[in-house]
């Protein structure tokens, strides 16, 4: 169990769900990405640096339309609290086959101060450099994108109490390895 002093917390941000595969809130979808998240904020701590724009400080987080995503979108001045990560979410044709497709973020900085400068760079984390490569022992991302296959013939179990038919894909085991993938989880040096 980790410590509350070092707690994770995943935040989705529907904006970018124009296709409404998430329906409103309370929708089986939702509740399903909300407990694979649950299962990372339960088990995973970390004391990553909040992202406060301001006096001089800005910043833009870049990542990938997750209703399209050969685009990107940048989010001019994102603030993220301490110890969160943010993640876009929406849902795109990827094809028969292909569940889903996620990345942590990317950024643009312009800082006036080093504590800002850190604090998007690497979120505070210690055991991140630049310039060489293979030599990270850590990983701190803002957040990133997950973009959800809503291709008609992928049809999906969003219902967490219930094991998928032999038809059908598990919603919940496809939001764990994907948010894994934000997490930096096989994206990441470290």
């Amino acid at each position: 169990m980790v410590s509350s002093s070092q707690a994770l917390d995943i935040v989705f941000d529907y904006t970018y769900d124009s296709g409404g595969f998430f329906g409103s809130a309370g929708a089986d979808q939702r509740l399903a990405l909300e407990e694979a998240a649950s299962f990372f904020e339960t088990n995973f701590g970390d004391d990553l640096d909040a992202i406060t724009p301001g006096d001089g400080n800005s910043w833009s987080a870049v990542f990938f339309d997750p209703t399209n995503s050969s685009s990107n979108i940048s989010v001019n001045n994102l603030s993220v609290a301490a110890d969160t990560m943010v993640i876009f979410v929406g849902s795109e044709d990827r094809g028969a086959t292909n569940l889903g497709l996620a990345a942590p973020g990317g950024y643009n900085v312009s800082a006036v101060t080093t504590e800002f400068l850190t604090a998007v760079t690497t979120r505070g984390e210690t055991g991140m450099t630049s310039g060489t490569a293979d030599d990270d022992t850590d990983f701190g991302a803002w957040g990133g994108a997950i973009s959800f296959n809503d291709n008609a013939a992928i049809d999906l179990n969003f219902d967490v109490f219930s094991e998928p038919a032999p038809t059908e894909y598990d919603f919940l085991s496809t939001a764990l390895h994907e948010i894994a993938h934000v997490f930096g989880f096989a994206t990441s040096e470290s």
